[in-house]
């Protein structure tokens, strides 16, 4: 046997007890954490796997500070059990004095000092007192306190162990949840966002069919699917979501708009499916706005529902909007051609479309009906359309001009004054009149002249324009022509004004002028010797009507009746000849005073016409002298008695006889048409 002998004896010993330590902390850890699991395992499924739930991080506290506790003590411990620490319980376990071993041990390296061989012969002398002692009983104290502490922590761990095993067994997810919780206590503590729940299903579904919806749900065991019907208090259902993080549900039978959307336990929802019953596409809420042109001064009218036929000015312009029941995917309004017609591209409308609202605007250029063409997905049949929108496209007339006087291709007076008179009419009003004139031939060139015409219309559908073009100023000649043409504004701003025809006044030339007066001479001449036979004829009829009176010499009241009603035909027609005669005089004075003023008077023609008045006068005297003798051997044959007599049975003949005949006596033989 050595001399270290005993000193290692005693050196395995403290390192038997350092493992007893650290296996009886090894197991009280086990035990700890075994019932950390346990308790959280009971606990509520929110306190244990709850976003948010501080319990399991409270349980990893306590676990940690346990563990930290018992390697504290173990580190304590561990250092409590070394030779020098064990000294005095060897000294007593070897039967040596108080000191003896820890002083061995001390002197284990003075072997080279004095003293050494005392020193040798103490250690040797220990050696052999802890070698010969009991294996068990270098530490009596010590090692056998922790060997019952280390079987205690080992039924500890044993029991531990089979609770978990039976709790596994028996309630398999709360105690991995609560291991899972206790392991990662910070998940629940501090969780990470889940992901957005999620939504998808139909839009769309058969009156009275339950919609069904997929909830997408990553990170939740449970979720909630409600649905609200419109006016309705809402419904919900439980869902469970899968392992994938998914669940289907249904919800119920859907007769009007419903939302459905999806809710979890921290009352975090989904987006909003909204459900609507499929039916066939139907327009409702249609308005239609008609803005008539600005210069017609109307205010716009306003349509809702129902749209009647439209009466539209040319440039009216139509704004519709409306809404329907479903979204749309497309629409227009095409033009329906009429008789003989036919529709282009041009001819469709596309409609603004902002899901089930639509809008559009435009101009009609042309009557006809604009039907509907509507396109819905979700619809469910035939769409339900309004009736086309009949529009009755009045065009703006340029206003209409007609010349009244003179004629259109006329003569120019020497004094070069012309009143023409001119008639306007246009179907929205009239604003402005000119007419304007030019003059063109052998005079002196004059620039156009744009005169405005009176009074202005203000608006009036017709007027009528009395105007004097008056060129009395100018110098015109012979064979000069004086254009002329009306133009008049309506209230289109967009057009120009109407025109007219050109319209001319001749200036006569010289050759023109005799023609002229020659064609007067000789048609007044025509009428003076047509009226000459017919006083010769009348005169013949008098003297016949004398004489056939004289011849009868009855005096019955027949016969005067006769006589008398043939003189007054006699009388009557001498009255239409003197008219005549006195035209015919009228004629020859203003022919004569033309000539007079005419500064292109022709002084043969001059002549020529002055025995004209002396002719007239004689033929009035040889008329009038005729004329009396007849009638004084007319009225001779009757007393002034008769001519005066009132008869009941005749008495046109003697009130015809006095009035016509008799102005101062009773029987004047003086005819009333030869008195001056």
């Amino acid at each position: 046997m050595s001399d270290g002998f005993g000193f290692e004896r005693l050196t395995a010993a403290c390192a038997a007890a350092r493992a007893r330590v650290a296996g009886t902390a090894a197991a009280s850890a086990v035990t700890l954490g075994g019932a950390l699991i346990l308790v959280l395992s009971l606990l509520p499924v929110s306190a244990r796997e709850g976003r948010g739930s501080l319990v399991p991080l409270a349980l990893a506290f306590v676990l940690w500070a346990g563990l930290a506790g018992l390697v504290w003590i173990a580190r304590r411990v561990w250092h409590a059990l070394h030779p020098h620490a064990v000294a005095e319980e060897a000294d007593v376990a070897a039967d040596l004095g108080t000191g003896d071993v820890r002083s061995a041990i001390e002197l284990e390296g003075a072997e080279a000092t004095a003293g050494a061989g005392l020193a040798a012969l103490h250690r040797t002398r220990v050696s052999e007192a802890l070698g010969s002692a009991a294996s068990r009983g270098l530490l009596p104290v010590t090692g056998p306190g922790w060997k019952r502490r280390i079987r205690r922590s080992g039924v500890a761990v044993a029991l531990m162990l089979l609770a978990i095993s039976i709790a596994a067994l028996l309630r398999p997810q709360p105690t991995f949840s609560a291991a899972a919780a206790l392991g990662a206590p910070w998940r629940t503590a501090f969780p990470a966002p889940l992901p957005p729940l999620g939504m998808t299903g139909e839009t769309g579904v058969p009156r009275g069919d339950a919609a069904v919806v997929a909830v997408s749900a990553a990170g939740r065991d449970r979720v909630d699917l409600v649905w609200r019907a419109a006016g309705r208090a809402p419904e919900r259902v439980l869902l469970d979501v899968s392992a994938a993080g998914s669940a289907q549900g249904r919800t119920g039978p859907i007769i009007s708009p419903t939302a459905v959307w999806a809710e979890d336990a921290e009352g975090f929802s989904s987006d909003t499916l909204r459900v609507r019953p499929l039916e066939p596409l139907l327009v409702q809420d249609l308005q239609l706005t008609v803005e008539f042109p600005a210069y017609l001064g109307r205010g716009s009218e306003h349509y809702r529902g129902r749209i009647p036929p439209l009466v539209a000015p040319e440039g009216t312009r139509l704004r519709l909007s409306g809404e329907t029941n479903l979204p749309l995917d497309g629409g227009a309004l095409a033009w329906e051609p009429g008789d003989g017609e036919t529709a282009d591209a041009a001819s469709r409308v596309p409609l603004e479309i902002a899901g089930s609202q639509f809008a559009v605007s435009w101009t009609p250029e042309r009557t006809g009906a604009w039907a509907w063409e509507l396109r819905a997905e979700s619809s469910l049949g035939a769409p339900i359309l309004p009736d086309p929108i009949r529009v009755l496209v009045v065009p703006d007339l340029q206003p209409r001009i007609h010349l009244l006087y003179p004629a259109p291709d006329t003569t120019l007076g020497y004094e070069r004054v012309m009143p023409v008179i001119v008639d306007m009419e246009d179907d929205i009003g009239l604003r402005r009149a000119f007419v304007r004139s030019w003059r063109s031939g052998l005079g002196s060139e004059n620039a156009e002249r744009r005169e405005a015409l009176s009074p202005e219309p203000a608006g009036a559908e017709r007027a009528v324009f009395r105007h004097l073009l008056d060129r009395s100023a100018e110098s015109f000649l012979p064979g000069d022509t004086l254009f002329y043409r009306f133009e008049a504004f309506d209230g289109n701003p967009a057009r120009g004004p109407a025109l007219s025809d050109v319209f001319l006044l001749r200036v006569p030339t010289f050759a023109d002028i005799r023609n002229q007066r020659a064609e007067q001479t000789e048609a007044l001449s025509e009428d003076a010797q047509a009226l000459e036979e017919r006083l010769e004829a009348l005169a013949e009829a008098a003297a016949d009507a004398a004489r056939q009176t004289d011849a009868e010499g009855d005096d019955s009241e027949d016969v005067r009746f006769e006589a008398t009603e043939e003189a007054r035909s006699v009388l009557d027609e001498g009255q239409r000849a003197e008219e005549e005669l006195a035209g015919i005089e009228e004629q020859i004075e203003a022919l004569q005073d033309e000539l007079e003023a005419s500064p292109l008077s022709d002084p043969a023609l001059r002549s020529s016409w002055s025995g004209w008045p002396n002719a007239t006068a004689n033929w009035r005297r040889a008329d009038s002298r005729s004329r009396s003798r007849r009638s004084r051997k007319r009225c001779g044959s009757w007393t002034r008695k008769r001519c005066g007599k009132r008869s009941n049975s005749f008495p046109r003949t003697t009130r015809t006889c006095g009035s016509r005949w008799i102005r101062r006596s009773a029987c004047s033989s003086r005819p009333r048409w030869n008195r001056r």
